[in-house]
């Protein structure tokens, strides 16, 4: 009696097996045109075998799930052949009982009539895996990680897009993916089995004492557990929960590009699984070089965005962000010399000298760390950084730039400190009798900024006569009476508040400090 064999989508019926042995049937499943397919057969001539072109255009995976879904069917069995590489990876992945596939470097009806005509004779369903047929698995692995580029930033979800090729490959029930950060250990985890939480707490025993064989600085009891989001779903929502026995074990060094371990590759199996023949060797191998070069363009980026985090927060009290992520883009922490034209604010605290005499140091301390957070606050939101504070003093540079008027930001900031000294806590501090107050000196010009100072100490700061004469106007804020006064070089440039500035005297101009219920100025 002769087998009967479908030929899925060959649209050029180019299965010519032995008509001695078989009978070939032609079937079209048009998925996305929904054209109806007759999948009935007589119970005593149901087909041996399904074979699905996989590189058509119809989409092999929904095939196969409508083959699968007749009950009738439910004892044939299937063989996807396809030149796409990512395809037979999903196909072993998600598809794995009683459906096979063919790995084809170019697609080939004539390798796959001899293939279906010796093997099928012999009841065998072909399958080229890495672990059969290692000649392949080279470029096959080069082919499938190509697709992982996109991933590398963002480690997370590469390693959830190598839990496939890892699975493809190995045939693992449960996988885990050990590697340092500083010194704790994140553990990337995917259960391909109902498991319980306690399978995977015995298996991580024994991955963490050979992880932590390869890594003997790491700190054993800091250990993140990062799970694959189908694998956290199927522990809480599993109501057998019950408890297998792991067969089999095996684990691998990822290494770097250098050959360094990078992080670690456990494999567990709750059947007897062959972990250390040949083939597997050659193929594993293989896998995590690919995987250890993947996984360290990760981390390189994944630490370049936590130190640009770093950065940021470590100078963001003194330097506008846009400065900042300009300094990270460029990757330098130290910005070139220049000659440029800056405003200046010098802001002072009067009668500060009476203030640190007549409280405790604590106290003195307190109040002006106080201070100088409401005020570094309103310079960096007018897009000023501090230059330096000396003693109670703070020296404000604005830079000018094509995009706003470094002038009224600087007067507009210098407004904002007046009025953000309501908001200093001067509970717990002595006063003078004439109480709490501060001067504001604004003047622009050219100035050089650059890094100043020794290999033990050095600044970014600017060099030139504008913050002198800045402090100059801050002076004569307590012979004029007034809290803010500018040079006649920063009235010139103003546009936004020039209308609310007066000249005070010669080549000096204030303007006055908004009452609370009236914000503009």
């Amino acid at each position: 009696m002769k087998r009967l064999i479908c030929g899925v989508n060959f649209s050029d019926k180019s299965l010519c097996l032995s008509e001695n042995e078989f009978m070939v049937k032609y079937l079209d499943i048009d998925i996305a045109g929904n054209k109806k397919c007759d999948l009935s057969f007589n119970d005593d001539d149901l087909p041996e075998l399904f074979v699905i072109n996989g590189d058509a255009k119809v989409d092999c995976f929904a095939v196969v799930k409508i083959i699968r879904k007749n009950e009738k069917l439910s004892i044939s069995k299937i063989v996807v052949v396809t030149s796409h590489f990512s395809k037979i990876v999903k196909i072993h992945t998600e598809y794995n009982k009683d459906t096979y596939y063919c790995a084809l470097d170019e697609f080939n009806n004539e390798f796959v009539i001899n293939l279906l005509e010796k093997k099928a004779l012999k009841n065998e369903i072909y399958e080229i895996s890495l672990r059969e047929d290692n000649s392949i698995s080279k470029s096959f692995l080069s082919n499938y990680f190509i697709t992982l580029f996109k991933y590398i930033t963002n480690l997370k979800l590469l390693i959830e897009e190598m839990y496939s090729i890892i699975y493809f490959v190995t045939n693992a029930d449960l996988i885990m993916i050990m590697m340092p950060d500083n010194l704790q250990t994140r553990v990337f985890i995917k259960a391909f089995k109902e498991i319980s939480s306690n399978n995977i707490d015995d298996m991580l025993k024994f991955a963490a004492h050979d992880h932590f064989t390869i890594f003997k600085y790491l700190n054993y009891d800091y250990i993140e557990k990062i799970y694959s989001s189908d694998s956290k779903r199927d522990l809480n929502e599993s109501k057998k929960n019950i408890d297998k026995i792991l067969n089999s074990y095996f684990y691998t060094i990822i290494p770097d590009i250098n050959g360094n371990p990078i992080a670690t590759l456990h494999l567990g199996s709750f059947i007897t699984n062959n972990f250390s023949s040949d083939s597997f060797m050659l193929a594993l191998q293989e896998l995590s070089f690919k995987m250890g070069f993947f996984i360290e363009k990760a981390l390189n980026y994944e630490k370049v965005v936590n130190e640009g985090k770093e950065l940021k927060t470590l100078f963001s009290k003194f330097i506008p962000s846009d400065i900042i992520d300009k300094m990270i883009e460029e990757g330098k922490v130290e910005r070139e010399p220049e000659r440029k034209e800056v405003a200046v604010i010098f802001s002072d605290i009067r009668s500060f000298t009476n203030i640190t005499e007549a409280n405790q140091p604590d106290d003195v301390i307190n109040f002006l760390n106080n201070y100088f957070e409401e005020m570094v606050t309103r310079i960096r939101k007018f897009g000023g950084r501090i230059d330096k504070f000396i003693g109670d003093a703070i020296v404000a540079v604005f830079e000018k730039s094509e995009n706003e008027n470094f002038a009224d930001n600087a007067v507009l900031a210098g407004i904002e400190m007046a009025k953000g000294l309501k908001k200093v806590d001067i509970s717990r501090i002595k006063l003078p009798e004439s109480g709490f107050g501060t001067g504001i000196g604004i003047h622009c010009g050219e100035m050089i900024l650059g890094n100043v100072g020794s290999e033990q100490k050095t600044a970014y700061t600017m060099i030139g006569d504008v913050t002198g004469k800045a402090e100059e106007l801050e002076g004569d804020t307590k012979k004029y009476h007034k809290h803010i006064l500018f040079s006649k070089s920063i009235f010139d440039r103003l546009k936004i508040v020039k209308s609310k500035a007066y000249k005070i005297d010669e080549d000096i101009f204030s303007i006055d400090i908004p009452e609370e219920n009236n914000e503009e100025c």
